[in-house]
């Protein structure tokens, strides 16, 4: 047999370099993938979060065409500042006047104290909340006025249907406006606040601001609200670009809900840059949405009712 025909057993093998060549295009492939799906992960992430902002959006509409107007977010109700502090409760308890009519604080408890005091203690009878005067403030007002007070630590059942009774856990109770999962419900004392995913160890709750401001003095001049978080984070609502004196609130007409994204954190805020853009003093911890004026670290990636996306998306 001729030796051409034999067959041919040796093969060509790869040499070092070629195997190095092949090992790094995979990484970079693997790479370029890991961080598409990363990418894809937390854009899914963040859409989830926008869609149920703008569901608690609707629900807090719906409580105006149910109770007369949107509810008090609590801010200032334990300010230092006794103006301050009898300015917001009165809020509140105009609020309670309008929405439910039929209720008289402190006739349920028996209370004789201020008409604050006595709206404290008629909750803490008919919940068995012991520190919820300590406990109203911005992050918890959704829970408290969608669902109303949740039953133990379980449920946000909504007021009850006893118009003189709106707080009462037991007996008839009317659906609450939004459905808040269990899981997310977190217990900021006898208060509950719900962060927007599963991980409630982070304690970083959806906020939320009603327009209105707290007057800090005889002159009119304005304070803006704020809600300190269990990690001593200070989180304002955003105000529109200082075109004028003072810069308006956004959202002008109705509310702010604020997330502070998939970092968990809301952001620093700088109080240097006021008196470069001339924005009044009381306004010098407030962002100012879009410009990103007082942003700090933890700001870019927040969500909101009032942006398409993350903040810094709408930054010019």
């Amino acid at each position: 047999m001729d030796a051409s025909s034999q067959p041919n057993h040796a093969r060509r093998s790869f040499t070092l370099v070629e195997l190095l060549a092949v090992i790094v295009i995979i990484g970079i492939l693997a790479s370029l993938i890991t961080a598409a799906a990363i990418g894809a992960r937390n854009a899914a992430r963040n859409a989830t979060i926008s869609f149920e902002i703008s569901q608690l959006d609707m629900a807090l509409k719906a409580y105006k065409q149910q109770y007369g107007n949107y509810p008090p977010d609590f801010a200032g109700v334990n300010h230092t500042d006794d103006a301050i502090r009898a300015q917001a409760q009165y809020a509140v308890l105009a609020h309670m006047r309008r929405a439910f009519p039929k209720y008289v604080p402190g006739r349920v408890s028996g209370c004789t104290g201020t008409p604050w005091e006595c709206f404290i203690a008629d909750i803490e009878q008919e919940t068995g909340a012991s520190d919820i005067a300590a406990n109203l403030h911005p992050a918890m007002a959704l829970v408290f006025w969608l669902g109303g007070m949740p039953q133990g630590s379980t449920k946000a059942g909504g007021f009850s249907a006893d118009p003189q009774r709106p707080f009462r856990l037991v007996g008839t109770r009317q659906d609450p406006l939004f459905e808040f999962d269990e899981g997310r419900l977190v217990p900021l004392g006898s208060a509950y606040a719900y962060v927007p995913n599963a991980d409630s160890s982070a304690i970083t709750p959806y906020v939320y601001f009603r327009r209105q401001y707290i007057r800090l003095d005889s002159n009119g001049d304005p304070l803006v609200k704020q809600y300190t978080s269990p990690t001593s984070e200070l989180v304002a609502p955003y105000l529109g670009n200082p075109e004028g004196a003072p810069p308006q609130f956004v959202k002008d007409r109705t509310f702010q809900i604020l997330s502070a994204g998939l970092d968990a954190q809301y952001g620093t805020i700088s109080t240097e840059i006021a008196p470069i853009y001339e924005i009044p003093e009381a306004y010098n911890v407030t962002p100012v949405f879009p410009s990103g004026i007082n942003y700090g670290d933890g700001h870019y990636d927040n969500l909101s009712n009032f942006a398409r996306g993350k903040l810094e998306d709408e930054m010019p």
